[in-house]
């Protein structure tokens, strides 16, 4: 398809009143100086077509504005064009117009918006039906990649090299995997073979076989840890009835301090709100006052300052590890709970199951006579009704009885995630105190290393502070808080009460500690054995993947090789670098285009318009269709390619104050 643009025609689009066009069929040059206009001839071509400017935007001003950058009303903004395809003329011409309406009872019309409007020939069409007509002739992105030099590499690199990959067909998977025999075990080859067939691709392979490699790697690591984690966790055995009975006399005395407590805590509720804002005006006082006194020092002890922030950070870190370990316990307690509650359930399913399976029919011989006369039915109906009876009570007994196996049988399962939940909480305790003893000795060595740092005296720091006056004052109203706050309370002494449920809690928990202990010994035992297992059938799952993962970076290796030289073959002047090797070797996919072996961004303006045609030139061939060429800062350029297209050229020129249509390059160029 070859198209050519005849003529262009202008009506208050875009700040142009009037302006017409006529097209040379090979060349044709628009000058002007900048900001006359020659971009908006683009826009309005663009525009023309599919309803969008140079930079792809639909909403753009398309109203001619006033010196105060007001639109000015009731003009019609419209772009009329003369289109050859292949020998036959078009007529395209789009108008944006302002609709004013007269409501009822009104004289005066007013703006209700805008509205576009489309001819074909002259003829009105509807908005689906013009952008219908525009599709069956070309498609939008086709057209764009063929009539800017710039649009292709504006594309994001991905969308780039799927236009590169199509225009260098299909590579036959099966001719590369034939390359590869001698390098590669047929075992591999054949799988790869397969799992393409079957219609995956190889990225989705790849991706498939490093998730599948990553997380054996990942079990295969822990395994050690976890059978070593295991030995050492395992418990010595305990009297548990012993155990029961202590923890239910903690728990009693535990109860009965609490119960003190409550009552003698409720005097000081009044005095301590009362406190909290005192507190909370001698906080922000005291924070002002160290924003004064701490700006100084930070100026004179700078290198101090960021070894005590470290110091505070880790501390946080340390805090934070606190408070994860007191959640880590809650959670512990919890469960414990929850599996305590589920076996009480189980036994109680028990009881009923043994009383409901004992359970025998019996029958009332009333039920074998007429309610009416009381005469009995014959022995023949009362063995049938009693056959009857005896069914419907043995198919009731058999539901109740599996409803109750059902449940125990959930119970059961939902103890054992409960006890693996357990467990998992009790190994990450363990890595919490480990993190804990990390971040302390961090804390210590920061400590030490700021005793050797020269410190900045508060003296010193308050010496120079004594001409603020700020400082001073926020000192006095701090210790009048202060005052205040340290007045006598209510006098309490919970001092013993707490002391003894705190020692109490402490024996409390190590009592069920040893009863969780007691639960796990057993399942501890059994996972031992099944990681053992587990390793020796993941390390043959792991050599299999990477056997198959070497056969499929041999296959992209090959397949790479290939589609850059039939990608490169198509192009004069630029090529095209599709594949960016990675520090392992490996090899990920890329679109860069190189310019004499300069990529696209780091050339200069001349060498980016060439590049661009070259680009149209090949992709005009690939998909038959020949189109106007617009290329901008045509001044930049002293030579282009040749090209089949019909070439625009909008030129930078001072000595051209409105826009000029020359149909001699030669002599617009110079």
């Amino acid at each position: 398809m070859n198209i050519l643009l005849k003529k262009l025609t202008l009506t208050n689009f875009k700040g142009i009143r009037s302006f017409k066009v006529d097209f040379n069929e090979e060349t044709t040059n628009i000058l002007g100086r900048n900001e006359a206009g020659k971009t908006t001839l683009m826009d309005s071509f663009l525009w023309l077509f599919f309803g969008k400017d140079s930079t792809d935007r639909k909403d753009f001003e398309i109203k001619t504005l006033d010196e105060n950058n007001k639109p000015y009303h009731r003009l019609d903004h419209e772009v009329e064009g003369v289109i050859d395809i292949d020998g036959k003329e078009v007529v395209l011409r789009r108008t944006y117009r302002e609709n004013w309406v007269k409501k009822r009872g009104e004289s005066t019309p007013v703006f209700s918006g805008n509205k576009t409007e489309y001819f074909w020939n002259d003829v009105p069409m509807q908005q689906k039906e013009f952008e219908s007509k525009i599709s069956e002739m070309f498609d939008e992105y086709i057209f764009k990649l063929i009539t800017n030099t710039s649009y292709f590499n504006s594309l994001k690199w991905q969308d780039r090299r799927n236009v590169l990959q199509a225009m260098a067909g299909n590579i036959d998977n099966e001719s590369v995997l034939g390359r590869l025999k001698g390098d590669v075990s047929q075992e591999h080859i054949l799988k790869l073979s397969s799992e393409l067939s079957s219609g995956k691709k190889v990225e989705e392979y790849k991706k498939e076989i490093a998730a599948k490699r990553k997380k054996i790697k990942d079990e295969l690591d822990l395994i050690p840890s976890r059978i070593d984690e295991a030995k050492r966790s395992l418990p010595d055995g305990i009297d548990i009835a012993s155990i029961n009975n202590k923890v239910a006399e903690k728990e009693a005395d535990i109860k009965s301090i609490e119960t003190i407590l409550n009552n003698k805590s409720a005097a000081l509720v009044k005095h301590q709100e009362y406190v909290k804002g005192l507190i909370q005006d001698k906080n922000e006082k005291e924070k002002s006052k160290l924003d004064l006194f701490f700006n100084i020092k930070s100026d004179m002890q700078t290198t101090r300052m960021e070894a005590e922030n470290l110091l505070k950070t880790t501390q946080r870190k340390l805090n934070d590890l606190e408070i994860e370990r007191r959640n880590n316990y809650a959670d512990q307690k919890r469960i414990k709970e929850d599996i305590e509650k589920k076996k009480a359930e189980q036994e109680a399913l028990r009881k009923d199951w043994g009383t409901i399976n004992g359970q025998q029919v019996s029958f009332d011989e009333n039920e074998f006579c007429c309610p009416t006369c009381k005469r009995y039915f014959e022995a023949s109906d009362i063995e049938s009704k009693k056959e009857e009876l005896t069914a419907s009570f043995n198919k009731h007994k058999s539901e109740r009885l599996a409803n109750i196996t059902k449940r125990g049988t959930d119970l059961k399962e939902q103890i054992a995630i409960a006890e693996t939940d357990l467990l998992a909480l009790e190994n990450k305790l363990k890595e919490i105190n480990t993190k804990i003893y990390d971040e302390d000795e961090q804390v210590n060595s920061i400590k030490k290393s700021l005793e050797s740092t020269p410190v900045i005296t508060d003296e010193m720091v308050s010496e120079r502070l004594k001409g603020s006056g700020d400082y001073k004052s926020l000192d006095a109203e701090i210790k009048a808080l202060e005052e205040q706050i340290n007045a006598p309370a209510p006098e309490q002494d919970n001092e013993d009460l707490l002391e003894q449920r705190k020692a109490l809690q402490t024996e409390l928990y190590e009592l069920k500690e040893q009863i969780s202990n007691h639960k796990i010994r057993e399942k501890t035992e059994a996972r031992i054995e099944e990681l053992l297992a587990q390793e020796s059938t993941l390390s043959q799952e792991l050599a299999d993947l990477e056997g198959v993962d070497f056969a499929i970076l041999a296959f992209e290796k090959n397949k790479m090789t290939e589609l850059e030289e039939r990608i490169n073959s198509k192009f004069s002047l630029v090529k095209f670098k599709m594949f960016e090797e990675q520090i392992n070797g490996g090899e990920v996919p890329t679109c860069v285009t190189l310019i004499n072996g300069v990529p696209y961004p780091d050339a200069n303006t001349a060498s980016k318009v060439q590049a661009g045609l070259d680009i149209i030139n090949a992709l005009s061939s690939h998909y038959d269709m020949y189109a106007p060429v617009w290329i901008d800062n045509r001044e930049s350029v002293t030579d282009i390619p040749e090209t089949k297209s019909q070439i625009i050229n909008l030129i930078v020129s001072p000595n051209h104050k409105s826009l000029t249509v020359q149909q001699n390059e030669a002599a617009a160029v110079a």
